[in-house]
């Protein structure tokens, strides 16, 4: 009798080896490339029946998220609507990224008036909204592209001379990353490091496999990125 009642009161305990659950999670194409590598080796190790559905971030995905349709959101930025918990997996610092031929690729910074004067790629993020990034930055001056596909935004850089605000990390795993150049804008333009977080609703706030699955996103997230390892 004892035993049972330790059984009842004792916490629940998630048995990674038996959970069978399919985790849906939206980001852009670069998150992706860092955490789908050891997410995977860790799910195959540790909790094998566990499957991944990951979507591209449309301007929708909170929709999903709200109705239940997405488990997770990974986005930058620090809005969200009701009901909807967040945690910061990452800060991301504004650079800016061109191929290695353009003019500003041996520069060691780029100030504003370098890069307005630059033909660019306004890479649309779904969702994300920052009010403290100044106005150039979130409105880019006359872009020559704007997409919200990251492969068509890094072949405009690598084979079209253009330029575009990244991240520091995320551009490691963008797709040509070898081919691209990473370079800080101006300590003058006082730019501020933007928030990675990861969004999900309250309705999966306590469940033991849902929590474990945020624990392990963000221990794994840039564990594979060099200059996160540095900073973080």
């Amino acid at each position: 009798m004892l035993d049972s009642i330790l059984r009842l009161v004792a916490p629940a305990q998630l048995e990674l080896k038996t959970l069978k659950r399919c985790f849906s999670l939206s980001m852009i194409d670069p998150i992706s490339q860092t955490l789908i590598a050891p997410l995977l080796s860790h799910l195959q190790e540790h909790a094998p029946q566990v499957t991944l559905k990951i979507q591209s971030l449309e301007d929708y995905s909170m929709d999903l998220l709200i109705a239940g349709q997405l488990d997770f959101i990974i986005n930058f930025g620090n809005e969200a609507p009701a009901n909807i918990h967040s945690r910061m997996l990452a800060e991301e610092r504004p650079v800016c990224v061109v191929g290695p031929d353009h003019p500003l690729a041996g520069n060691s910074s780029v100030s504003y008036e370098e890069f307005i004067c630059q033909k660019k790629v306004d890479f649309m993020l779904p969702g994300f909204s920052d009010e403290n990034l100044p106005d150039w930055m979130m409105n880019i001056p006359d872009p020559h592209l704007q997409t919200n596909n990251m492969v068509t935004a890094q072949n405009a850089i690598c084979d079209g001379q253009l330029v575009m605000v990244g991240g520091e990390k995320l551009s490691q795993f963008a797709p040509r990353a070898a081919e691209t150049v990473v370079i800080p804008f101006a300590a003058k333009e006082n730019i501020p490091a933007v928030p990675m977080r990861l969004f999900w609703h309250k309705r999966y706030h306590d469940d033991l496999s849902h929590r474990w699955m945020r624990d392990l996103i963000n221990q794994l997230i840039f564990s594979q990125c060099p200059v996160a390892r540095q900073t973080l």
